[in-house]
């Protein structure tokens, strides 16, 4: 491991980004375990939830973006408009069918995935730990979003399942990546330098 200077967007990045990462991943996981635990409810009840919670995820990212105007901003900005609008879709109709919400819940698997994607090597230039996390998190929602898009017609409960594993999983990365983060922001504080690792 060697250590490099923290230059002042690497600062400023991982000092108010860090528990943003961490919010999403805990509401990621939270709804993650209410689609898995509560998969007999009624598919509007999981539509609901689904969009609050996207409608919440949307908001922080959007806060964080406008917040931090630094490289990617705009990509972080994109992220909480898309959630935004997916999670008002998602309560405006929450009778849709299983169809239209696996639908919907691809569209925003494809802009989350590929967003941090993006972030994750943004995240590495900067010598940030924890960007594999990130890199993981945006894989996996990459990949669920591409197969439900290729195979929309399970049945409601293997969706259900099937989303709930997911953002389960994805939440995690999310919560690890942040926690990886703060690290980073207790090194700034010791010295002012970021320690260089792969993970």
């Amino acid at each position: 491991m060697t250590t490099t200077p923290a230059p002042p967007q690497a600062r400023k990045l991982a000092t108010t980004v860090w528990w943003l990462v961490l919010v999403q991943g805990i509401l990621a996981i939270a709804f993650g375990a209410f689609a898995m635990f509560f998969s007999g409810s009624a598919l509007v009840t999981i539509m609901i939830f689904f969009g609050v919670y996207s409608l919440l995820d949307g908001a922080l990212a959007l806060w964080g973006g406008i917040r931090n105007r630094q490289e990617g901003w705009g990509w972080l900005v994109f992220q909480g408009i898309a959630g935004i609008a997916v999670g008002l879709l998602a309560l405006r109709y929450p009778s849709t069918t299983v169809i239209a919400f696996t639908l919907l819940v691809a569209f925003w698997a494809l802009v989350i995935g590929a967003i941090r994607i993006f972030g994750a090597f943004e995240l590495r230039k900067l010598g940030a730990r924890g960007w594999i996390w990130a890199l993981v998190a945006g894989i996996a929602a990459v990949l669920f979003g591409l197969a439900l898009v290729i195979s929309p017609g399970y049945g409601a409960l293997a969706l259900i399942w099937l989303i709930g594993v997911t953002v389960a999983i994805f939440g995690i990365a999310l919560v690890v990546n942040a926690l990886l983060v703060r690290k980073v922001v207790q090194d700034f504080a010791d010295d002012g330098v970021i320690n260089n690792s792969n993970a």
